[in-house]
């Protein structure tokens, strides 16, 4: 079994409570990286705008290849 067989999450949702920080902004891409659909929560509006505003500027990640 292949690593994207493995974790691939096409066609799944995944919601991310903390997307402001670190972590949760990095689990988020993850999340997305693999193939899901990522719903994103925070308390801070100002970092979660930035991180939307960088999101809608870059590509979605490449999946394994």
């Amino acid at each position: 079994m292949t690593a994207h067989a493995l974790f691939d999450l096409t066609g799944h949702r995944a919601l991310v409570v903390g997307a402001s920080g670190a972590l949760g902004a990095h689990f988020a891409h993850v999340l997305h990286a693999a193939g899901a659909r990522v719903a994103l929560a925070a308390r801070r509006l100002d970092r979660m705008a930035e991180l939307a505003g960088h999101w809608a500027t870059v590509p979605p990640p490449s999946r394994w290849t």
